[in-house]
């Protein structure tokens, strides 16, 4: 699937001198309404990568509605956040995490913590890969999020 063609926008954004997991997800929903205001986006997909899950997360919990999915890829939600996960109501959430990765026990306890709540979680466990995901998940990803819907 090539997503380009098919009219995906993404962006990657930085907050200098701040972290998505530590006060920069404020930023966020502003950026994508930015976004939105300049090109003709449809549904938005957040997804956080690593540490940058906590952050995704942290996100979606301060605008759940302006988001189609949340994709952790790999990583959980910050422990403080677990009491406030159904807040995120029907989000799909999609968590993926390599066999070997050294923090895999965590991210399925975050995976749980969605589940706990009711917010749909579907964990993926890659096997043959650590903390870094293979590239050729790209795809399967892709289809994932185009056929996410609430």
């Amino acid at each position: 699937r090539d997503v380009v063609a098919d009219g995906w926008l993404f962006a990657v954004p930085i907050a200098p001198g701040e972290y998505f997991h530590t006060g920069a997800e404020r930023h966020l929903a502003p950026l994508v309404d930015a976004l939105a205001d300049a090109y003709p986006i449809g549904d938005v997909h957040l997804i956080g990568v690593s540490t940058g899950a906590a952050g995704a997360v942290k996100a979606a919990l301060l605008a759940p509605d302006r988001y189609a999915s949340l994709t952790l890829f790999p990583g959980a939600p910050a422990e403080d956040d677990h009491a406030s996960l159904s807040e995120l109501g029907d989000l799909p959430v999609f968590v993926y995490v390599g066999a070997s990765d050294e923090d895999r026990a965590g991210v399925e306890a975050g995976a749980e913590a969605f589940e706990a709540v009711g917010v749909p979680v579907d964990l993926t466990v890659v096997d043959g890969s650590g903390h870094v995901l293979p590239g050729e998940l790209g795809p399967e990803l892709a289809e994932r999020l185009a056929g996410s819907a609430r």
